[in-house]
Order: C-alpha cells, then structure tokens, then sequence
C-alpha cells in the first residue's frame, strides 16, 4: 500500500492515524480467514532473550543519563 501526500496535510495524517490499527486488524483478520496465522511465525517485533536484555539495559542507561 503506497500512503503518498500524507504529512502534507494535518487532517490527513489525523485521519490515518485513526485508521491505521483498524486496518492492521482487518488484514490480520484477513489473514487468518485464509489460514495464514500470524502466530506461526515470529513478528519482527518479538525480540528473542538475548535482545530484549540488550534492549533493557540500553533503556535504564538512557534513563540514568536523562535522570542526571
């Protein structure tokens, strides 16, 4: 899906907005209408352990430095 002109109007970009997690969750339940579940393959949103330590510790040393 090609979004063009988007950012150049303030009501246009409110009204994606407002739209774009009721379209994610029509094309998921698309999706899963066709068998093709989400849940068999890893999001990319997912992080597997090692990176969400990685991510952890990266969020509490941002944290000290705004803190100081």
């Amino acid at each position: 899906m090609k979004i063009k002109g988007v950012t150049t109007k303030p009501i246009t970009l409110l009204k994606y907005c407002l739209a774009a997690p009721e379209l994610a969750k029509i094309s998921e339940e698309t999706g899963t209408m066709i068998c093709n579940t989400a849940t068999s393959s890893k999001k990319h949103h997912q992080l597997n352990t090692s990176d969400e330590t990685r991510h952890d510790n990266n969020v509490e040393k941002l944290k000290k430095e705004l803190n100081d």
